[in-house]
């Protein structure tokens, strides 16, 4: 009987191993769009000396504003200039379907 019990126990855990163990790959990772990879610094164009403007408007210009756009133009030649690369990789990579490689990673080439 105990030979029986054994072997019955054996078959059942072999056959939970055998069909539990199955991955599912599920679906690609969607990639964000490209253009969230720019950093919008639309508030930064500045308005012509001859076009009036409320002291709190956007783009209104003052030493506070010139300091602001300056740091944001530094920021933003500093950003295009590394990320260029990157970028361009990422636009490519986007019209491209992502092949499942390994667990949960996936490869766009």
């Amino acid at each position: 009987m105990k030979k029986v019990i054994q072997i019955s126990l054996t078959i059942i855990i072999s056959a939970v191993i055998a069909f539990s163990c199955k991955k599912d790959k599920g679906n690609a990772p969607v990639l964000p769009p490209y253009a969230t990879m720019h950093i919008d610094f639309s508030n930064f164009t500045s308005l012509k000396k001859s076009a009036l403007a409320d002291p709190g408007a956007k783009g209104t210009e003052s030493s506070t504003w010139q300091f602001a756009a300056t740091i944001a133009g530094v920021w933003n030649s500093l950003i295009s200039s590394n990320i260029a690369i990157p970028l361009a990789a990422y636009d490519s990579a986007s019209n491209y379907n992502a092949v499942y490689v390994s667990q949960n990673y996936w490869q766009w080439s």
